[in-house]
C-alpha cells in the first residue's frame, strides 16, 4: 500500500431491502485526506470542505495489513477496526469494507 495520501469520495453502505450499495457522504467528507504512513501510522483529516464550525478533525493511529493483504487493521480511539481492502490494479485506489451491527456492510472509496 502506498504511503502517498489518499482522498476520500465516497461512502456507501448495503440496502439489503434494495439489495443495493446507497451514497450516505455527507458532502463534506468527500475530501477528507487519508495518509497511511510507512511507519505504520496514519492521519485522517478533513479537507477544505468542513462538517461543522469547530477545528478541523483529525484522527491518527496506528494500521497495519494482514499476510494476505486483504484485511486493514486501523486502532481508532483506542479501538481496533478491522477493514476488507481492495487495492486497485495500480494502488491508486482503495477501498475498506467493514460491517456494522444491525446492517450489512460500509464501504468507503478512496483515490490519489
Amino acid at each position: 500500500m502506498s504511503t502517498a495520501p489518499y482522498t476520500q469520495y465516497h461512502t456507501m453502505v448495503y440496502n439489503s431491502h434494495l439489495g443495493v450499495y446507497v451514497e450516505t457522504s455527507d458532502s463534506c467528507t468527500l475530501d477528507n485526506i487519508w495518509h497511511f504512513k510507512a511507519d505504520h501510522t496514519y492521519e485522517m483529516s478533513e479537507g477544505t470542505l468542513l462538517c461543522s464550525d469547530t477545528p478541523p478533525y483529525i484522527a491518527k493511529g496506528s494500521w497495519i495489513l494482514n499476510a494476505e493483504e486483504t484485511q486493514l487493521l486501523m486502532e481508532i480511539a483506542g479501538d481496533t477496526i478491522r477493514f476488507g481492502l481492495q487495492l486497485g490494479a495500480t494502488n491508486d485506489t482503495l477501498i475498506l469494507s467493514s460491517p456494522i451491527p444491525g446492517t450489512n456492510s460500509e464501504k468507503i472509496l478512496l483515490t490519489r
